[in-house]
């Protein structure tokens, strides 16, 4: 009895520990002034600086919605690819290393198609978020797409564009994104769970959270991961709006977050005994 009580405390102090000090914040756009983004420093305590494609596009704009301040982005009327993201942040996720970044998204209900894909780049340039990356979801070495699914809502694909990995979610509905990349593996796990809005820190996942594991770079690399980019590629129909907001990246939490999850299956599996 003693020894459960003292893994139940040890876990609980490391996972308290991790959500307090491993997610660091990046961008919740809160003292960004609407209008253009493209060139500004992001707002957190990891530095970095945002880039578009199109500098002065109205298809990507800081916005308020949902009662938060966030990033809104969509291709052109005519399909033609749109896409935002920065790099440079100070914190980064080494080619050995494992790391976690944090994302709430939201796609809204509208007459246009969900196309829209994310994820973490290796890119260093100054002008990360080009029309090549945003045309080319398959150039996102951690990321995965959000595509229609034919019947109103969407579903959550590869950058492949094709293969699914949980289908049948909701427009109008914020969800909570995490990424644990392996980057000297090259695999990811991602999870994904429902959001009350875009706004508020944000807790580590669950193990249910867990949507795939050992996922596969989309493009193998051995340079660090240095941003993020959310874009909507050319297509022959306009985009549906897409809205992001809290950022976060950490470098090596995941090894505690294991530690953490681990610590409550055995547990768990004392309690069976």
């Amino acid at each position: 009895m003693f020894r459960n009580v003292f893994i139940l405390v040890l876990v609980l102090g490391v996972m308290a520990g991790i959500a307090q000090a491993a997610l660091v914040l990046v961008e919740n756009f809160d003292s960004m002034a609407t209008g253009n983004i493209d060139g500004r420093t992001c707002t957190g305590v990891l530095g970095g600086t945002w880039d578009t494609q199109s500098a002065n596009t109205g298809n990507v704009v800081v916005e308020d919605n949902s009662g938060s301040r966030v990033v809104r982005f969509m291709s052109t009327s005519s399909g033609g690819g749109r896409g935002v993201g920065f790099n440079s942040i100070t914190d980064l996720i080494e080619d050995s290393e494992t790391g976690m970044a944090f994302f709430r998204f939201m796609i809204r209900t509208d007459a246009q198609v969900p196309r829209t894909y994310m994820g973490l780049i290796s890119d260093t340039s100054d002008d990360p978020i080009n029309s090549t990356n945003t045309d080319t979801p398959t150039n996102i070495p951690v990321g995965f797409g959000l595509v229609d699914d034919s019947s109103g809502g969407f579903n959550l694909v590869k950058t492949d564009g094709t293969t699914v990995l949980k289908a049948g979610l909701v427009r109008a509905q914020w969800y909570n994104v995490w990424i644990e990349a392996n980057n000297a593996a090259d695999t990811f796990d991602l999870y994904l769970s429902t959001a009350t809005g875009p706004a508020g820190a944000p807790a580590l996942p669950t193990s249910g959270d867990l949507v795939a594991g050992t996922i596969p770079f989309g493009v193998a690399t051995s340079d660090p991961l240095t941003g993020m980019i959310f874009a909507s590629p050319t297509g022959t129909v306009q985009s549906s709006r897409c809205y992001i907001d809290e950022i976060y990246m950490t470098p090596e939490p995941a090894t505690l977050v294991l530690l953490g999850l681990g610590g409550l299956s055995l547990l768990r599996a004392r309690k069976k005994r």
